[in-house]
């Protein structure tokens, strides 16, 4: 039976009961708390519905706008150029945006290693070989983001040419704005999934425990507060470094697109 038909019937019977309480008290009560309940279960839904809405509503705008930045070059500060960026702002600049996504980008990790499935040693539990494991990858994912973003002129490659850092680009500026658009729904369709995912995850736990605390469980590193400090300050480390590199590469390549 098809959903029309369900509705349908339904509708019916509620017209039905309606009809007979005209002749009987006790199904018009009837049919009233049956109006009440799915009253109620209309406006349940709709509250969750318009909380949905209003929270994709500010977050996707907001998570594509941050991703696009990286996809953005603007013109260095030159003797002829006084209005483009300095290397050091350049730097600053994208290291904050990176930062920015960092909490995103490490929960899209951490969801699809899915920590409960990771074997345990003595020493780290599955949700903190995960949480390592996140913060040892997304520099190198932000800077891929960055250097893909920006086709560039130049090309740098080591060894004789077998491990190329960024090849050059060879197209026109419709092919060139196809590569940033790409790439940068590509990360914000990443990120953006995942969280639509962790709010289902979230509103299963809930459901299936009545505590608000039990999704956060699954994602609460078990290593001490020192060591987790220690990680911490390891990446952001690590993320300003390769930040560092990402523009020093760019400035030698020379993006094609220019702000």
């Amino acid at each position: 039976m098809t959903n029309k038909w369900i509705i349908f019937i339904g509708s019916f019977l509620l017209i039905f009961l309606g009809m007979l309480g005209i002749f009987n008290p006790v199904v018009l009560i009837a049919s009233s708390l049956i109006s009440g309940f799915i009253f109620i279960i209309i406006a349940a839904f709709l509250v969750v519905s318009l909380a949905t809405f209003l929270m994709f509503y500010g977050l996707i705008p907001g998570i594509s706008r941050a991703v696009s930045k990286l996809c953005i070059y603007h013109k260095l500060k030159t003797d002829t150029n006084e209005e483009g960026e300095t290397l050091w702002k350049k730097i600053i600049l994208v290291f904050a945006y990176n930062f920015l996504l960092t909490l995103p980008m490490l929960l899209t990790i951490l969801y699809l290693l899915n920590p409960s499935t990771l074997k345990i040693n003595e020493q780290f539990t599955g949700i903190d070989i995960g949480f390592i494991i996140a913060l040892s990858m997304i520099p190198g994912l932000f800077i891929t983001l960055r250097l893909i973003g920006n086709p560039t002129q130049y090309g740098i490659s080591f060894l004789k040419g077998y491990f190329v850092v960024t090849k050059p680009f060879f197209g026109n500026p419709s092919e060139i704005q196809k590569i940033k658009d790409d790439i940068s729904s590509f990360y914000s369709t990443l990120i953006i999934a995942t969280i639509l995912f962790l709010l289902l995850l979230y509103c299963s736990d809930y459901f299936s425990s009545h505590s608000y605390l039990t999704f956060f469980y699954r994602y609460i590193p078990s290593i001490s507060p020192m060591k987790f400090s220690w990680y911490i300050i390891g990446y952001l480390g690590t993320l300003f470094i390769v930040t560092i590199i990402g523009e020093i590469i760019l400035k030698q390549c020379v993006p094609l697109d220019r702000k």
